[in-house]
């Protein structure tokens, strides 16, 4: 019944398995435990801030402070989530992400989809352009590393970097170009003390040489024969993961990259617009989400295994960036001014039930007619709230036998009420099929973890 090793049902041929985890995702418990297997509830969101007219372009933590662009604004951000507008409103112009970086010298910089930067200093929000007209406004990102700000000049191989640990300060000589392949830089990456240029075919990793007047040279084979999509690069626990332009989602420790994504990922995410990736760590876990406007699937490294995230209401997840700050996982609104605590112990999507979904593989014996007799679905039972929705927890079950394409009707179930510890949930008499995928379904605001099923 758990789709371990499995994971989506809009693959090339749904009828050749129907399994997906949507806002699940496996963990495997120490050894000798009930099952070797469970699926856990991703994390709900709880509103942490309400901050400007939206949508939240983008979070960034400097100086342990996280700073949003909501709409046109930059705000910092409170321990209390109360956010004070930077500089005046209206300055960061445009739509879609912003990329975001600092240095130690308290100055942040912004840059938008089209190229355009600023500068925030403590004290006012100017263009770059105009404090220094050596920055051109045709940056593809910014990144911070060894005390430089970098960007990617569009449509050109360049990089160039801040005078040192001057975001205000360039100069024209300051910059390099990737020489390995004749490709356009798309995004620069700081990580690991080495700056990662992501170009339309290749990818190189650079160092810092010390050289005059710009430091940083490429590492001596370090090349990749794989390029990069734009706002796709994210790390966490020393790995950095990316989108490639081949489609495919790698990830790389050192200086050794490994692809990681599977055909049916790969073909999901193939036509996705407005992508955008975040990675971070919750209780051991190392998660690298790579989402866009037609939903978002969620890397495992603990497990190497794939999940989906989604906010069914939407038909996408809300969450499109992330921060972390005052103990918290930060996430920022697609659509709204609403800054969400990404927590375990939140079971709400925003002000929406966080709806949870499991479709099994396909269950058949040689093609076969196989009659279903009884289903129990081991749950942590005794879950149940005091009172209100979620004191008496129901589960959704149906299920397709044509590959899911077509469902049955729904049949609901209870997994207990607060202490019920000892509740069995069971469905019987679920009549016969060559092949069936089962699906549960879940809503209500408690914690919601699956064990196993036994099928007879």
């Amino acid at each position: 019944m758990i789709p371990v090793g499995t994971y989506m049902a809009d693959g090339r041929s749904r009828s050749l398995n129907a399994a997906r985890l949507v806002n699940h995702y496996p963990e495997f418990p120490v050894p000798d435990s009930r099952s070797p297997v469970v699926l856990r509830s991703t994390p709900g969101l709880s509103t942490f801030s309400t901050i400007g007219s939206g949508p939240i372009r983008g979070i960034h933590v400097m100086a342990s402070v996280p700073f949003t662009v909501s709409g046109t604004d930059l705000y910092s951000i409170s321990s209390a989530g109360a956010g004070t507008l930077r500089g005046a409103a209206g300055t960061i112009t445009g739509t879609g992400f912003v990329s975001m970086a600092s240095n130690q010298n308290g100055e942040l910089v912004i840059v938008n989809a089209s190229g355009i930067g600023w500068r925030w200093n403590g004290a006012t929000l100017a263009r770059l352009s105009v404090l220094d007209a050596d920055f051109t406004d045709d940056a593809t990102n910014v990144t911070f590393l060894d005390q430089y700000v970098l960007y990617g000049k569009r449509g050109t191989g360049r990089v160039y970097a801040s005078d040192l640990n001057n975001a205000s300060s360039w100069s024209a000589l300051s910059f390099a170009t990737a020489e390995a392949q004749d490709d356009n830089v798309i995004w620069v990456y700081g990580f690991a003390g080495n700056l990662w240029v992501f170009g339309d075919s290749t990818v190189e990793v650079w160092y810092n040489a010390g050289t005059s007047p710009f430091p940083f040279a490429r590492l001596p084979g370090a090349v990749f024969e794989v390029g990069g999509i734009a706002n796709t690069v994210a790390d966490v626990q020393d790995v950095i993961y990316w989108l490639a332009s081949n489609g495919s989602v790698y990830r790389a420790a050192g200086l050794v990259p490994e692809r990681i994504s599977t055909n049916e990922i790969d073909h999901r995410i193939k036509d996705w617009t407005d992508r955008y990736a975040f990675a971070y760590q919750q209780e051991g876990h190392s998660f690298y989400v790579l989402g866009g406007a037609q939903g978002a699937v969620c890397y495992d490294a603990s497990t190497a295994l794939w999940h989906e995230r989604n906010s069914f209401a939407l038909g996408r997840w809300r969450a499109n960036s992330h921060g972390t700050a005052y103990g918290k996982d930060l996430v920022g609104d697609y659509n709204i001014g609403r800054i969400y605590d990404m927590a375990l112990s939140n079971h709400a999507d925003g002000a929406q039930p966080l709806q949870r979904r499991i479709v099994s593989p396909p269950l058949e014996n040689a093609g076969r007619l196989v009659t279903f007799s009884e289903l129990q679905i081991h749950f942590e039972h005794g879950k149940g709230l005091t009172s209100g929705q979620g004191s008496d927890p129901q589960v959704i079950l149906d299920w397709s036998d044509d590959g899911g394409h077509n469902w049955s009707n729904e049949h609901w179930g209870a997994i207990g009420k607060i202490g019920e510890y000892r509740r069995r949930a069971i469905w019987r008499r679920l009549g016969s099929a060559r092949y069936r995928s089962f699906r549960l379904t879940y809503s209500d605001p408690t914690p919601y973890t699956v064990y196993g099923a036994d099928l007879s």
